[in-house]
């Protein structure tokens, strides 16, 4: 993977920078993964924000206990992702 660093530094066009030949294929084979995201799909965190399981009104804290609701939907949320990368390769 090539680094951040190196990617700004590629992205300066105010310095001559030369790229090596391993570079350049690392860099064409990340953008297509980038690119061969599915149509149709997009990209998710692996773990669900508090903002996303409470989405459909669920907004509560249940006076600071644990919401039974929340935790099934961490579940579903993984077996779903699980479910999805199988599809995908």
């Amino acid at each position: 993977m090539i680094s951040d660093e190196r990617l700004k530094e590629l992205a300066d066009d105010n310095i001559i920078c030369k790229v090596s030949w391993d570079e350049r294929v690392g860099m064409a084979r990340e953008l297509l993964a980038l690119r061969n995201v599915r149509e149709g799909w997009q990209l998710v965190p692996v773990e669900p924000s508090w903002e996303m399981l409470s989405a459909d009104g669920c907004k509560e804290h249940h006076n600071g206990q644990p919401c039974l609701h929340h935790d099934n939907r961490k579940r579903i949320w993984s077996a779903m992702l699980t479910a999805a990368s199988e599809v995908a390769e």
